[in-house]
């Protein structure tokens, strides 16, 4: 038998007959077909330029097909991907849980004021993190703690509740809203994101010693 992987429309035609379309892709900018054959087993499955194929029913009937499994109403765009040069999106569709996200090239989707969301939030998060690492150099620390804390995930402190030094490092043990515990965070992570707060603190818990002007 001649090489399964190779383009059977190359060979005899009447060798070979599509079975059905399995899936589809855009590759180096052209839409290909993954085709199981009549008599062959999944694992001889090949990709085909729908030039070379002769089943245009079963191309017409594949995507009916998948435009009745997939949802219509895109939800959010949860995360982005570049696949063989073409971007493309995971998609959480709406009334279908977490599992039922798929990926989508832009073109395929109805969708363009929520990508332009996503793509202006994930523009905010990187320069975040870039004005994160920048504070964290400044203060010659590790930047990964300033980057990836409570603050970056989005809870917000409430209360500072004492100050710990251990050697050199200080910490805070901060109570978060909508957190039962309090979490124990590093001075310099509390300095960037909460600078107002620790300078409260600090007043409230420092001892002062009153200026005498006869000693």
């Amino acid at each position: 038998m001649e090489d399964p992987n190779e383009t059977k429309s190359e060979t005899d035609s009447s060798e070979y007959i599509v079975e059905k379309i399995v899936d589809h892709r855009t590759h180096k900018g052209c839409v290909e077909y993954f085709v199981k054959w009549l008599s062959y087993p999944e694992a001889d499955n090949t990709w085909e330029l729908p030039s070379d194929l002769n089943c245009d029913h079963l191309i017409a009937a594949y995507h009916t097909q998948q435009s009745v499994r997939r949802p219509s109403i895109v939800e959010k765009i949860v995360s982005h991907r570049t696949l063989m040069g073409n971007v493309e999106y995971l998609v959480k569709w709406l009334n279908v849980s977490e599992e039922g996200n798929t990926w989508e090239q832009p073109s395929s989707l109805v969708c363009d004021h929520l990508i332009a969301a996503y793509n202006l939030q994930h523009v905010v998060i990187q320069d975040l993190n870039d004005v994160y690492e920048k504070k964290a150099k400044r203060l010659k620390v590790d930047p990964t703690p300033v980057i990836d804390n409570l603050f970056s995930r989005g809870f917000e402190a409430e209360q500072i509740l004492k100050t710990f030094k251990n050697g050199e490092e200080i910490s805070f043990l901060i109570k978060f809203r909508n957190l039962e515990l309090p979490q124990m965070i590093k001075s310099y992570v509390a300095y960037v994101e909460i600078p107002d707060m620790v300078f409260k603190h600090y007043e409230k818990t420092c001892t002062f010693y009153h200026l005498n002007s006869n000693q």
